[in-house]
């Protein structure tokens, strides 16, 4: 629900100490030793699990990675949360999410180098737009990208 993603919004910002909308190793190094008290990783380990979250390969973990790995991680990702979550990006009922949708979402103090990357990512830059049925693809290209090893 909205009061979650707020939720997880609050922490992944949280955890970005450079406050430039993603997430470096260095810094999920740090949030998983000042949060995490009963399980002690190792250097490695938090290596590991950084490249398993950073599915576009940058170096950096974006928010949406973020998201998709809690939602894989909780078991949220299904058709019905899938379908629900596209509709509140889809703020304005159009049947598509734009750039518009996606800054209504973020807010004005989006980073707009990150909702580029964003729209780059979900292969919106050549529309502007997308479907439903492309998010679905993108979604469940991301999910499969997150299985455990």
């Amino acid at each position: 629900d909205k009061s979650s993603l707020g939720d997880l919004k609050d922490i992944f910002l949280s955890f970005d100490s450079e406050n430039n909308g993603t997430l470096s190793l260095g810094e999920l190094k740090l949030a998983l030793r000042e949060y995490s008290q009963t399980v002690i990783l190792t250097d490695d380990e938090i290596a590991t699990m950084f490249m398993g979250m950073d599915y576009d390969q940058s170096g950096q973990i974006h928010y949406i990675e973020f998201l998709a790995v809690v939602a894989e991680c909780q078991g949220l990702v299904t058709i019905e949360n899938l379908s629900e979550a596209f509709d509140r990006l889809d703020s304005d009922n159009s049947g598509v999410i734009s750039r518009e949708n996606l800054i209504s979402i973020l807010g004005s103090d989006h980073n707009d180098n990150l909702l580029m990357s964003m729209i780059t990512e979900a292969g919106m830059n050549k529309t502007g737009q997308i479907d439903y049925s492309q998010f679905l693809k993108l979604m469940y290209a991301e999910e499969a990208s997150f299985k455990p090893q």
